[in-house]
C-alpha cells in the first residue's frame, strides 16, 4: 500500500463536518501520518477469500480517498490497507494536491476503482473519477446524489434492529425513544418505527430543517422520553446544539444512544457503532463484485453487520 502525504490532525469529539459520527472502539492503531510518503508499510494482512472460492476476481488496484483526518476515516483506511495489496491513500485536506490533481493522478494510474471515505471524498470521486466508485462513512448520500450508474455505497450505520437490541441489553427499562432528524430519511424512519414497534418501544419523531429547530423539538420531547436516538445528521446538528441537547438529556436522566464513542465524554449514554473491519470487508466485497461485472446488480447501499458497543 503506497500512501500519499497526509497532514497531521487531531481527533474530533463532535460529529465531523461530513456528518458521520463514528469512531473505532478497537485497540489503538497506527496513524496514517506515521506512514512515510510512498512507503509500503508492514501492516499485518487480514485473510481474504480467494477469487476461486466464490467466483469473483481479486480486487484491482484501488485508490482510497479520505475526506480528512478524522478517526472515522483513518481507521477504515487502515483496515482497507490491511486487506489490499495494491492501494494508494489520498487525503483531500492535504494542500499539496487539489482534488482535481488527485483524480488526475488516479486517472493516469492503473487504478481500477476508487474507495471514497466521507462525504467530501465521495462528492469529489463521483464528480471526477473515471473508474467505479464505492463510498462509505456518508450519512446524507441522497442529498449529494452519490448513487449513480458507476457508484455504490456502504451503509453509514449498522441495522437499526441491532442498535435497539444492544441498547435494550444495556438498559432493559427503556420504554420510549425520541428521534430528531433532517428531511430525506423516510426509509430510515420507517425502519426505526418497525424496529421499535417489534420491541414494544414507543417512538417520537421530529423531522427538522435546522439546528435551532432541532433544539426546540428536543426541549419539548425530552420530558416525554427516556431514550434519545441521535443520528449523525450534520445538517441539523451543530456542535453547540449537540452539547446543549446532551446537557439537557443528562439533567432529565434520558439515555442518549450515538454512533460515536467520543460522544460518551460529552454525556451520551451508549455508543453503538459500526466496526471498521466490517466496513472494509464490505467495501472490498463490492469492489470485487464490480470488477466481476456485477455493478448493475448491486443495491444502492449495502448494509453492514457487525456492531461495537461502548457505554459511559
Amino acid at each position: 500500500m503506497a500512501v500519499v502525504a497526509l497532514a497531521a490532525g487531531g481527533c474530533a469529539n463532535v460529529p465531523d463536518p461530513d456528518g458521520i459520527a463514528a469512531t473505532s472502539a478497537e485497540a489503538p492503531q497506527p496513524e496514517l501520518s506515521s506512514i512515510a510518503i510512498g512507503a509500503r508499510p508492514r501492516l499485518p494482512r487480514a485473510v481474504t477469500g480467494s477469487g476461486s472460492a466464490d467466483g469473483l476476481p481479486e480486487p484491482p488496484p484501488v485508490a482510497i480517498v479520505i475526506s480528512g483526518r478524522h478517526p472515522a476515516y483513518e481507521t477504515v483506511a487502515l483496515e482497507l490497507g490491511r486487506r489490499l495489496d495494491d492501494a494508494v491513500i489520498y487525503d483531500l485536506t492535504d494542500d499539496s494536491l487539489s482534488p482535481a490533481a488527485v483524480f488526475h493522478r488516479i486517472g493516469d494510474s492503473d487504478t481500477g476503482a476508487v474507495v471514497a471515505i466521507g462525504l467530501s471524498a465521495a462528492r469529489a470521486a463521483v464528480a471526477l473519477a473515471t473508474v467505479p466508485v464505492v463510498f462509505c462513512q456518508v450519512f446524507n448520500y441522497r442529498d449529494a446524489g452519490l448513487v449513480t450508474e458507476t457508484s455504490r455505497g456502504v451503509a453509514a450505520l449498522v441495522p437499526l434492529d441491532a442498535q435497539l437490541d444492544a441498547w435494550r441489553d444495556a438498559n432493559p427499562a427503556l420504554t420510549r425513544i425520541g428521534v430528531i432528524i433532517g428531511p430525506g430519511h423516510e426509509g430510515l424512519l420507517e425502519e426505526a418505527q418497525v424496529a421499535a414497534a417489534s420491541r414494544s418501544l414507543g417512538l417520537d419523531v421530529a423531522v427538522v430543517a435546522s439546528d435551532q429547530e432541532a433544539q426546540y423539538h428536543f426541549r419539548r420531547m425530552v420530558h416525554e422520553i427516556d431514550g434519545f436516538w441521535l443520528f449523525p445528521d450534520a445538517r441539523v446538528l451543530s456542535g453547540r446544539s449537540l452539547r446543549e441537547m446532551l446537557a439537557q438529556a443528562r439533567r432529565r436522566q434520558v439515555d442518549v444512544a450515538v454512533s460515536n464513542d467520543a460522544l460518551l465524554a460529552l454525556g451520551a449514554s451508549i455508543s453503538i457503532a459500526p466496526v471498521p473491519a466490517d466496513i472494509a470487508a464490505t467495501v472490498i466485497d463490492l469492489v470485487r463484485r464490480i470488477e466481476g461485472g456485477q455493478l448493475g446488480e448491486l443495491p444502492a447501499i449495502t448494509p453492514l453487520h457487525a456492531v461495537q458497543v461502548a457505554t459511559r
